[in-house]
């Protein structure tokens, strides 16, 4: 099972226990129709706890059966287990699923995500259900705007991948404001955030602090993270422009000129220390190199 069908899922499961009662109905009454069921009669809802082949996606338990249903959303084939008339009840697939074919007929029930979403439109909840909105990005679907990608919405099944990038972030801003601080005679935080020297800015722009030169051309700065920018600029320090900008060779999106900086020292160091020294140098040479 690939990695979205497995957040699909776990979406599913979650409707049961975490989301209002309308929701669950437009749901649940959905899967339950064939089986002459509703949402009243679920007692519990669980996903696949293992990875043994013969486990379904997730079953719909109720007082007198547990119906067992495996997912499908790319071109993936089925496997053995999960192709054989005694493991699964229902089939959730794409109407343009590969493997159609492939499907048991006898006594199984096969239900297509366009339906299920189709039925959400009509009910005009299309963004009351973001949880399986990922099911349409990955089905290609340009009509449907989703806020978060496939991986994002996996890194939230997963703790330790929030808790590395969180502490990579903070670790990095941390470097900045250090740099910043250290050199306060020539640098001054932006004064429109002058009282938030604590804190970054962060906004859907990036994460990170807007800064002056205190004398001369008294230029606007950002240093920090830009992920909405090309991939080589992550990492780096934005010059506002105001003007001249034609005469430069400079990476130039909006009104921000973009350098980048070293994030290799990031790994090369193991002491704050040597670190702190090392992304301070490498700062001063990318402010200087602007001037050139």
């Amino acid at each position: 099972m690939t990695i979205y069908e497995n957040v699909a899922t776990e979406a599913i499961a979650s409707f049961f226990y975490h989301e209002p009662l309308w929701k669950k109905e437009i749901l649940f009454n959905f899967l339950l129709k064939p089986f002459e069921l509703t949402v009243y009669d679920i007692i519990d809802v669980s996903t696949q706890d293992n990875l043994k082949g013969t486990i379904p996606d997730f079953t719909i338990t109720t007082k007198n059966e547990n119906i067992k249903f495996e997912v499908k959303i790319n071109a993936v084939g089925l496997t053995l287990s999960e192709g054989q008339n005694n493991t699964r009840d229902a089939y959730l697939i794409r109407k343009n699923y590969y493997y159609i074919n492939d499907i048991p007929v006898d006594k199984k029930y096969i239900f297509f995500w366009e339906d299920l979403f189709e039925l959400i439109d009509k009910k005009g909840a299309m963004k009351e259900f973001a949880r399986l909105a990922l099911v349409r990005e990955y089905m290609k679907e340009p009509e449907y705007t989703l806020l978060l990608t496939p991986h994002e919405v996996a890194m939230f099944y997963s703790p330790e991948t929030i808790g590395a990038v969180y502490s990579m972030s903070a670790k990095f801003l941390k470097l900045c404001k250090n740099f910043l601080d250290k050199n306060n005679n020539i640098y001054e935080y932006k004064e429109s955030v002058s009282e938030q020297k604590l804190n970054p800015q962060h906004d859907e722009n990036g994460i990170g602090y807007y800064f002056n030169e205190k004398n001369g051309k008294k230029r606007t700065f950002f240093i920090g993270l830009s992920p909405q920018v090309d991939k080589d600029y992550y990492y780096s320090i934005a010059l506002l422009l105001k003007d001249n900008r034609e005469n430069k060779n400079w990476h130039i999106e909006d009104d921000y000129a973009f350098f980048s900086l070293d994030k290799e020292i990031l790994a090369k160091f193991d002491s704050e220390k040597d670190l702190q020294e090392e992304f301070n140098k490498n700062a001063e040479e990318v402010l200087k190199s602007i001037d050139k």
